[in-house]
């Protein structure tokens, strides 16, 4: 290389170090042509990479970190780097890879433990992230630096791997750690609240959401969390008001929307279905493409008998969510109380294809065809319902669990009948 060429590439690549942080273009420009000047200019293609990963760019960054591995195959920070592109294009395969080499390469960077801990726990490998884990834990204790930042959150992670192990005892313990090494913090409240809700401590989980809510009073899913626990307890008034907490701390539409939904199913819950529709609607104001809450509107109008506004949300949610099998069977029921029974066959079908596991689309589907005179396949499918449930022999519990209107059931009972052997 003429020495020209090369004073020229270290000059582009200090002027494209002193450029400020977020002076993006700039720095690209000037490591580019670094690299231009001086095509095997590892340093050039490391700080390149990292210019393309923070401004998103991460197969941009993947090539350049490939480059400098291609001329340094041992530099370990360029396999860190890399690693973490593959992981936000979510690549754990090749992130892991990376991790894996940069352990080889310094068995003592925690760093690389920890981010393939996290990888292993996306791909559902939660014995290797809590061995990664460990890993962390151990050098960063017996190391210089003492409890940090990643030590809480090491502690955080593989007590949730545990929990995906059933090791409960083990979480719990973790999440013990994690809040000793740092009490102020949401975290480890919001985890070890989960583990007393899946043992069924509602008091418990409970008690670990207030203070994770003193610790980060704007956090949504804390009020989210425990409303649900509140509503689980049967204290309405106390869900409400966390769901209206939630809904004060959400700060976009789709969120807010979101929030109006499960404000709306715990009115419902109640039995307060026009203080449930008000709460759908202010959903489907705030965000007209949340399906649930058309479909729960829908569901609504539907117990009040107001079929016309019923049909149209259901029409509506299939618009937006054409994968939603209870939608069809729904709007099925529909069809068939407004005798429309072309149309309500179509939908049990297509509810049915989406789910064929779905009883309440099964019993309308059978319903359906012994009112078309399709005798012998309704009787087949009323047949399969008795041998999945026995209770199917009742239409009593048939309208009642399946929340039927009168044309529903009386055709069923007609169905069951059809089935005795005649006397």
């Amino acid at each position: 290389m003429r020495l020209r060429s090369y004073v020229e590439a270290r000059q582009h690549y200090r002027r494209g170090q002193h450029r400020a942080q977020d002076d993006y273009d700039n720095k690209l420009a000037d490591f580019s042509k670094a690299i231009e000047a001086d095509p095997e200019f590892s340093a050039a293609y490391y700080e390149r990479g990292r210019v393309y990963d923070e401004m998103g760019n991460h197969w941009a960054a993947v090539t350049d970190f490939t480059q400098v591995l291609r001329l340094e195959p041992k530099m370990s920070s360029a396999y860190y780097m890399r690693g973490k592109a593959w992981a936000k294009l979510g690549n754990s395969e090749h992130a892991i890879a990376d991790c894996t080499r940069l352990i080889e390469l310094a068995p003592s960077e925690y760093r690389a433990y920890y981010a393939r801990g996290l990888e292993r726990g996306k791909i559902g490998d939660f014995r290797g992230a809590v061995e990664d884990y460990t890993s962390v834990l151990q050098l960063i204790f017996v190391s210089t630096i003492g409890p940090n930042k990643t030590a809480y959150h090491a502690f955080c992670y593989r007590g949730r791997a545990k929990v995906e192990l059933g090791d409960m005892e083990g979480a719990m313990d973790d999440f013990g750690k994690a809040i000793r090494l740092n009490p102020d913090d949401s975290i480890a409240y919001c985890h070890r609240s989960d583990v007393h809700h899946k043992n069924g401590d509602f008091d418990k989980a409970i008690a670990d959401l207030t203070k994770a809510a003193k610790c980060d009073p704007e956090l949504i899913t804390i009020y989210q969390n425990r409303g649900g626990i509140y509503l689980e307890k049967g204290d309405i008034e106390r869900a409400i008001a966390d769901f209206t907490t939630a809904l004060n701390c959400a700060l976009d539409d789709p969120m807010r929307s979101y929030v109006h939904t499960t404000i709306g199913e715990t009115w419902a819950k109640q039995g307060s279905i026009d203080k449930a529709i008000e709460s759908y609607t202010n959903a489907i104001n705030t965000n007209p493409e949340n399906w649930c809450a058309f479909l729960n509107r829908g569901i609504a109008y539907h117990e009040l008998q107001q079929y016309d506004l019923a049909l149209a949300d259901y029409t509506q949610t299939l618009a937006i969510e054409p994968q939603s099998a209870i939608t069809y069977s729904n709007r099925g029921e529909l069809h068939f109380i407004r005798a429309d029974y072309a149309p309500a066959l179509a939908d049990f079908r297509e509810a049915l294809r989406l789910s064929p596991d779905l009883g309440i689309a099964k019993a309308g589907l059978a319903v359906t065809l012994h009112k078309s005179g399709e005798l012998t396949e309704a009787q087949t499918l009323w047949r399969q319902l008795m041998e999945t449930d026995a209770q199917y022999r009742d239409v009593a519990w048939v309208k009642t669990h399946l929340k039927w209107a009168d044309q529903l059931a009386d055709e069923a009972q007609k169905l069951l009948d059809s089935l005795r052997p005649s006397t």
